[in-house]
């Protein structure tokens, strides 16, 4: 894949979420510039034979910026969720730029989260997760009208990533609920498929669906690290990894899903790079691309995937790369099928571990900095890296005890938790984006007349997540600090002084749910509040203390060698020298805490009932 300028989309053997890290120790090749010259005319036709990627990071017409979601039209064009610049982006069959529509915020072709893009006809069709629906735009990108999900007439909550169409059915994929809504075109939800878990018939943030020849429904099971395969009425058929072969796994999060239309299906597996092909069966049949990295037919992260069926080629979102890979189908252009393999027995890795709901993601994360401080500590005994994930700190501090575990990574009430049960010492905090510390903010809408915390008993607010630090535990800290009870807003019974809370998933969702529906505020990191744009009718009602956005904690009963040596390690990692390692995690230097920022972190403590 080299840069010329250049349809659609048995039981599970259940592994553990624990995957070896040193194979991220990789030797990142330059990535080919668009345009570039080439010796001949025809080594330029074979490696655009073979495929070829367009795209740079930027916001310029024609860059891109961690692209997502692609699909083309009938004419062969590519349209691109270009994801961080908050727009669409149509590029030719052969890369050449087209023109881009829509800008960050709330309303009619202005985007905050969005994933997905589906063309059906003359319709393109691109999910808004910020503002729970789906938005709708002709060929020339004029927007055309919202679809929102309604039951009974009445607009309800769903969380959209992905789409498909077949005949007069809309399949909508509920990243957070871990479901398939089957509605009409309109938006009224008939009925749903599956549900949130780990089961053998379950979804744990889907990602991506298509139908295959068969009309069957193939879904992304990304976090799950399988594909799930359903009839259409909602009968479970098939289940496909994380074992492929009697070797091999999905080596992480299962990201595009795409068919061809005829005899194959397509899956993005984003930790090895690759694309791997399946027969409608669900048996192995190939892989494309050269695995990670950041060179010729290289991928990084890649993400949403459509099939060109006039040309015989995918083509992938490489989102880490901030380019768009085309890669051919045909036999001479496949290339040998190597995902991660298990880690073996006779190793001693250097654990990390993290609290997370979404395992393959932390995992994908945390493995350069696991692997990296496995290489480093080598002196001591450890031979690579590992990275564990719980889904709460009973479980970490379980994981602790055993011994199994020797690094936390998290936020500051989950430390103060795994600190409470004296498993762990916080020895370091992290710089993300830019800042060591940060707080929270109750923001109301300033035609509330609202002045104080307390009055808004018997008020509605906004949250991002119950499991937030920044957007729920601390600002309940603030409330309950006057006297008010805190609820969630679909509650059975409100007590008296009660402050009613809805979970929106994310900040610009938290927005909407104030400008839009009505609430009366909302909680924000004041991060993510300085990013939004002219927050007019807003304002600030108090704010929380400051503490360390990242937290490094040690087991407590490490030697005291390896506790200084890990030290030493983190205090010496700077985004200039270890981009690899701290990119992922959007950190740029560690250093040690200081007794005044434990010491808020403990406050933390006035959270837990």
């Amino acid at each position: 894949m080299c840069t010329s300028p250049a349809s659609r989309n048995g039981p599970m053997n259940r592994a553990p979420f624990v995957v070896a890290a040193g194979v991220w120790l990789l030797a990142m090749g330059a990535g080919c510039t668009a345009g570039g010259p080439s010796n001949t005319s025809s080594d330029q036709a074979a490696r655009q034979n073979r495929g070829f990627s367009f795209g740079s990071k930027g916001s310029a017409p024609g860059k891109l910026h961690k692209p997502d979601g692609v699909d083309l039209d009938q004419q062969g064009n590519i349209w691109v969720v270009d994801g961080q610049n908050h727009r669409m982006a149509v590029f030719g069959p052969g890369g050449k730029h087209r023109f881009s529509f829509g800008s960050r915020g709330i309303g009619p072709g202005r985007f905050g989260r969005m994933d997905g893009v589906f063309i059906h006809g003359t319709h393109v069709y691109v999910t808004d997760l910020s503002q729970q629906r789906l938005q709708v735009f002709d060929l020339k990108g004029n927007f055309l009208r919202f679809v929102e999900f309604t039951r009974d007439r009445a607009v309800v909550p769903i969380n959209p990533v992905a789409i498909t169409i077949h005949g007069q059915d809309l399949y909508v994929v509920d990243r957070f609920e871990g479901c398939i809504h089957v509605c009409d075109l309109s938006g009224a939800v008939k009925r749903r498929i599956s549900q949130r878990g780990t089961g053998a018939t379950d979804l744990l943030r889907p990602e991506s669906i298509t139908v295959d020849p068969r009309g069957r429904l193939w879904i992304a099971d990304e976090d799950n690290s399988r594909i799930q395969i359903f009839e259409r009425s909602g009968r479970h058929v098939e289940t496909i990894g994380p074992q492929i072969t009697r070797q091999f796994y999905f080596s992480g999060e299962v990201e595009g899903i795409a068919c061809n239309g005829r005899d194959l299906c397509y899956v993005v597996d984003e930790a090895s790079g690759r694309i791997i092909a399946f027969d409608l069966s669900g048996a192995f049949k190939f892989t494309l691309g050269e695995g990670l990295g950041r060179g010729p037919h290289q991928l990084f992260s890649p993400d949403g995937l459509a099939y060109d069926s006039k040309r015989k080629r995918v083509v992938v979102a490489d989102q880490g790369n901030h380019r768009i890979g085309i890669f051919s189908t045909q036999p001479a252009h496949r290339t040998r099928f190597a995902p991660l393999k298990r880690e073996g027995a006779n190793t001693k890795p250097f654990v990390i571990a993290k609290v997370d709901n979404t395992p393959s993601r932390a995992i994908r994360r945390f493995m350069p900095l696991a692997s990296y401080l496995g290489l480093q500590l080598r002196n001591l005994g450890f031979t690579g890296g590992k990275v564990v994930v719980v889904t709460d700190h009973k479980q970490l501090a379980k994981r602790m005890k055993q011994g199994s575990v020797h690094l936390f990574i998290g936020s500051g009430y989950a430390t103060m938790l795994a600190t409470l049960d004296r498993t762990f010492t916080p020895i370091a905090i992290g710089k993300k984006k830019g800042r060591w510390l940060y707080q929270s903010l109750i923001v109301v809408r300033e035609d509330t007349g609202i002045k104080t915390v307390a009055e808004l008993a018997g008020k509605t607010m906004a949250s991002e997540d119950r499991f937030s630090t920044s957007t729920f535990i601390l600002p309940r800290i603030m409330l309950e600090r006057v006297g008010l009870k805190v609820v969630a807003a679909d509650a059975l019974t409100i007590p008296p002084r009660s402050v009613r809370i809805k979970f929106a998933k994310e900040e610009l969702s938290v927005l909407w749910w104030i400008t839009r529906k009505g609430l009366e505020g909302g909680f924000f990191a004041d991060t993510d509040f300085a990013k939004i744009k002219n927050p007019v009718g807003l304002r600030v009602l108090q704010r929380s203390l400051k503490i360390p956005r990242v937290i490094v904690s040690a087991r407590s009963d490490l030697e005291s060698q390896l506790s200084a040596a890990i030290l030493r390690i983190f205090a010496h990692l700077t985004l200039a020298s270890h981009r690899v390692i701290l990119a992922p995690l959007k950190m740029s230097q560690f250093r040690k805490i200081s007794t005044e920022e434990l010491g808020r972190v403990m406050s933390l403590k006035d959270a837990v009932k």
